[in-house]
C-alpha cells in the first residue's frame, strides 16, 4: 500500500520549498519550547509574589510558619 502525502507549497522547484518548509518547522518548533519557557517562568513570577505578600502580612514571628516557597518542586517522601 502506497500512501503518498501532498503539501502545498506556493513555489515551483522541489530543490527550494523543502528546506524552506524545513527551516520554517524547526523556527516554529523553537518559538514553541520560547513559549513553554515563558509561560514556566510567568507561572513561577505569580506564585512567588503570592508567597511574599502573604509573608508580608504576617508579623516577623510567626514567619517561620509558613511553608517553604517551592511551587515546582515535588513533594518529598519522608524518610525511615
Amino acid at each position: 500500500m502506497d500512501i503518498q502525502v501532498f503539501f502545498y507549497a506556493p513555489c515551483q522547484p522541489d530543490w527550494l520549498c523543502r528546506p524552506a518548509l524545513i527551516v520554517i518547522g524547526i523556527m516554529l518548533a523553537i518559538g514553541l519550547i520560547l513559549f513553554i519557557r515563558l509561560v514556566i517562568r510567568e507561572y513561577l513570577r505569580i506564585h512567588r509574589t503570592q508567597y511574599v505578600l502573604k509573608r508580608r502580612r504576617l508579623h516577623y514571628k510567626q514567619r517561620h510558619k509558613l511553608k517553604p516557597y517551592h511551587p515546582m518542586r515535588w513533594p518529598r517522601t519522608p524518610r525511615d
